[in-house]
This record gives structure tokens, C-alpha cells and sequence, in this order.
């Protein structure tokens, strides 16, 4: 009897073990999932707030906080401004939207604030265990907000930061683990390279909005040609009032029907010399 009582513990003992290994590869898998399905989205996304919107639903779908949401810094780094967001009710969203914190204020120096400025994560376990560090406009949005502990981690790109990433608790049980922190920051590493890009892109459209603006009212005849097919890709609309050709005729013909056989040999010679410089 009493060997199988130590039989059925060491089979017991096992069997726990064997769930925690498991339990220990499942969130391995689905943190290197977290990681892989951030980094795909925000690759293939060009705009802010919808890259937001699918790194909050990542960090939703692979993890276990109540809430969650990404702050961003605005255009003149004064304020941190609430983007998107998961868990909170209707009344919560009000209050986040409504709330800047400001990153101007020397008097400011609450954990969002302070994981912008430095740079540097942080964990708070309790949060009542850091009221006394709060200003009384930080404690009334902490009771508003019911959280009870949280991590929050600063979203940088090289040395610049852009925003926040929080992912709160609002029971005692199910605190967050320093382990953690690591993963949430590959995830803020992940969304700030998505926040460059997106931005970059806007910028390039801005550019070429502007350019052709001015393309399309100047005088002159400008043209972008594409030497691979001896086209043209575009050619501004005077062209018409010169030559007498709208745009859409001109894009149809190949530089050999613009140009005499002589001038197209000169141009070909020119191209050729100019691509392999």
C-alpha cells in the first residue's frame, strides 16, 4: 500500500511537471507568435492609427491583460495623446481620449511619462502601493481607471520615442511578470518601425501631391520617362497647349514615334550612357 502511495505521488509529481513544461512551450509558441504576426502586419500597413488598431488586437489575442493601449506622443512633443486601446467600457475610452499627459510639464512625473522621457520600462505590481507618488490629478485618473497593476514600455525608434505601450490588470491576481517586459518591448520595437514607415509613406505622398501640382500648372512641358521601355510615365498637361497632343496620347506612344530615327539613336546613346554611370 504504501507503495503505491509513493507510486501514485511520483505519477502525480510527473504529470505536474509535464503540464508545466507544456503550459511553459504553449506561451513560448504564442509569444514568438505575438512577436511574428506584429511584425508581418505592421510591414504590410501604411497607416498610423490602423497600425495601432492591430497591435493592440495582437497583444488582446496572445496575451493575458484585462486592457491594453498605445499613447503616442503628438506632432510637437507636448503630450501624450491615447490612440487605440482594448477592455476599457465606453466611459473609460471617454476618459482616455479626453486625458493628455503632458511631456512639457516639469511637474509631470507619472510611470507614462517617465517610460517616454527615460526611455526605460516599468512594472507596477500594486498600484495603490505608489499613490503617495502621484500628483492628485494622476490618483483621481488611476481610481477613475480602476487598474491595479500594469507595465508600461516606451515605443522607440533609434533614439527617438514615439509613444507608450500599457497593458494593465484590474484584479490582484494574474500580476505581471518581469518576464514579460521583454516581449511587450520586442512588440513596441515591432510598432515603432510600422510608425516610421506609415509616416514616411505620408510624407512621400505629400511630396508627390506637391510636385505634381506644380507639374500640372507650369508652363513648360515636364516629363518622367522610363528608360527600361523607351515611355514616358508622365507628362504634364502643357504639353498639350505646345504640341497639340493631350497627356493620354502621348503616354500610348514609344519615344521612337515622337522622335526622327537620328534624334531617337542620339537619345537611345545618351539613356544608355547615363544608366551606366
Amino acid at each position: 500500500n504504501m507503495e503505491k502511495t509513493e507510486l501514485f505521488k511520483t505519477i502525480e509529481t510527473q504529470g505536474n511537471a509535464a503540464k508545466d513544461l507544456l503550459d511553459e512551450m504553449n506561451l513560448r509558441h504564442s509569444n514568438a507568435l505575438l512577436i511574428q504576426e506584429t511584425g508581418q502586419a505592421v510591414a504590410k500597413i501604411l497607416n498610423v492609427n490602423r497600425i495601432m488598431d492591430t497591435v493592440v488586437a495582437m497583444v488582446q489575442k496572445h496575451l493575458y491583460f484585462d486592457r491594453g493601449m498605445i499613447m503616442l506622443a503628438d506632432q510637437d512633443k507636448r503630450r501624450l495623446q491615447f490612440i487605440s486601446g482594448f477592455g476599457y467600457t465606453a466611459d473609460q475610452e471617454k476618459i482616455l481620449r479626453g486625458t493628455a499627459f503632458d511631456l512639457d510639464n516639469d511637474g509631470s512625473h507619472g510611470h507614462f511619462v517617465r517610460s517616454f522621457r527615460e526611455q526605460k520600462p516599468f512594472l507596477v505590481r500594486n498600484v495603490a502601493e505608489h499613490e503617495t507618488d502621484l500628483s492628485a490629478r494622476s490618483r483621481e485618473f488611476v481610481r477613475q481607471m480602476g487598474v491595479q497593476s500594469f507595465i508600461c514600455v516606451p515605443i522607440i525608434y533609434e533614439v527617438e520615442s514615439l509613444g507608450v505601450l500599457v497593458v494593465e490588470n484590474n484584479r490582484y491576481h494574474n500580476n505581471p511578470a518581469q518576464s514579460e517586459i521583454s516581449l511587450l518591448m520586442g512588440v513596441a520595437a515591432q510598432t515603432a518601425t510600422g510608425i516610421i514607415n506609415a509616416r514616411s509613406f505620408k510624407r512621400i505622398q505629400e511630396s508627390e501631391r506637391q510636385y505634381r501640382l506644380l507639374a500640372d500648372n507650369i508652363s513648360d512641358v515636364i516629363w518622367v520617362i522610363d528608360f527600361s521601355l523607351s515611355k514616358f510615365s508622365y507628362i504634364s498637361p502643357s504639353v498639350e497647349r505646345l504640341q497639340g497632343f493631350t497627356p493620354e496620347e502621348v503616354l500610348a506612344l514609344d519615344l521612337s514615334d515622337i522622335l526622327t530615327p537620328q534624334s531617337y539613336e542620339i537619345a537611345l546613346k545618351t539613356m544608355t550612357e547615363e544608366l551606366i554611370r
